[in-house]
């Protein structure tokens, strides 16, 4: 249907299909998934960790910290993407990863230059790629408060009503 959409229209609902939301074994999730008024998608599958969490990249003690850029920084060998990469340019693809907020326009410049945009064809940086671009993140209301504090103080906070990539669009 031929339409005028706004970006209410493009907000993506979720909504779990079993009342458990998770199967007994507890290796699927099962959600439904509605945006521009039909539902899209209907995930089964088992959660894995996304490409664009600097965690799979950089390992650190317990798997349960988040990493930092300082991780990145200390660390002496990082991946290369099967010599994709230097290992600067990895440093700087990993740095950029650890700031979730500000990582699109970073890492789509990162990719963006003559030099780095044939690293494109490693299937691990296309896959990272595509994370970064277009996993929504954390999801706030649009009438949340105002952070007041960097850092924020209680990190629900932190987020966009539209995802990450809606939200760089449109204050960009």
């Amino acid at each position: 249907k031929l339409q005028r959409w706004t970006i209410a229209h493009a907000q993506v609902g979720w909504k779990i299909k079993e009342p458990g939301g998770v199967n007994n074994a507890k290796t699927q999730v099962d959600l439904n998934a509605s945006c521009f008024n039909q539902e899209l998608v209907c995930i089964e599958t088992k959660p894995k960790k996304s490409p664009a969490d600097p965690g799979i990249w950089v390992k650190k003690g317990s798997s349960l910290e988040k990493i930092t850029e300082d991780d990145v920084l200390h660390k002496r060998q990082l991946p290369t993407f099967d010599n994709a990469l230097g290992q600067e340019d990895s440093e700087y693809l990993l740095s950029a990863l650890t700031t979730p907020y500000v990582r699109i326009p970073i890492i789509v410049s990162f990719f963006a230059s003559k030099d780095r945009v044939s690293a494109l064809l490693n299937i691990e940086l296309q896959n990272l790629l595509e994370s970064v671009l277009f996993e929504p993140m954390r999801w706030t209301p649009k009438n949340a408060p105002d952070i007041r504090y960097v850092p924020a103080r209680n990190e629900e906070l932190v987020g966009c009503p539209d995802g990450l990539l809606l939200n760089e669009l449109e204050h960009a």
